[in-house]
């Protein structure tokens, strides 16, 4: 789970939650006559991890919205050089890796960059990133 990709109100849910259940396991596990209220507690700590889960999920599906809508308006560039690039970029981005404008339009017109290919530079905590 990457958590640069979930909402702050889901991981604030996860946490919380687990947090409960934890501090029901110690009511139980200090005084066993504490039962109903451990599970009291144990009960509202698992409505705060399936609140979480909820809004985890919900992040996740607009993400796959807006991954759907990109994909269509890249495939309705008519321009196959730049849907090209287009496609790249969005690979790209998937993968964590930014990429400037001035790289894409070098990705679209390669013969300006004097080799005949497009050269990306890499910016950020990629593996393969420059630092600036």
């Amino acid at each position: 789970m990457r958590p640069d990709r979930y909402t702050p109100m889901g991981q604030a849910g996860l946490l919380v939650g687990a947090a409960t259940i934890a501090v029901a396991l110690a009511l139980y596990l200090g005084d066993p006559s504490r039962l109903p209220g451990a599970a009291a507690t144990a009960v509202a700590g698992l409505g705060a991890v399936a609140l979480g889960l909820t809004f985890l999920r919900r992040a996740d599906r607009q993400r796959q919205a807006r991954l759907r809508e990109a994909r269509s308006v890249i495939e309705s560039v008519t321009d196959d050089d730049l849907r090209d690039a287009l496609r790249a970029s969005l690979a790209l981005n998937l993968a964590g890796v930014r990429i400037s404008l001035a790289e894409l339009t070098k990705l679209v017109t390669p013969g300006q960059s004097g080799t005949g290919k497009g050269t990306i530079t890499v910016i950020g905590s990629h593996s393969q990133a420059r630092k600036r």
